[in-house]
């Protein structure tokens, strides 16, 4: 849920899948469930504002990465 995805799409290596949500998204429930099924052997890698939103969900911590760099 950034504001302009695709700008990071230089910085990832060819291959990589992605699913992007609109800046101020809200996931749900069943966003995630189905996330994590389709995606359960893959590191899921996001901001740190989104984090946050998905903390309620108790992901495991080893499949959940984020960066953040103050600019």
């Amino acid at each position: 849920a950034i504001s302009k995805p695709k700008r990071l799409l230089k910085y990832l290596p060819n291959g990589v899948e992605y699913i992007f949500f609109e800046d101020h998204h809200h996931y749900s429930k069943n966003e995630i469930d189905e996330i994590l099924k389709k995606y359960r052997d893959y590191t899921i890698v996001t901001t740190l504002k989104d984090s946050v939103k998905l903390d309620k969900y108790n992901l495991d911590s080893h499949k959940l990465h984020y960066h953040y760099d103050r600019v």
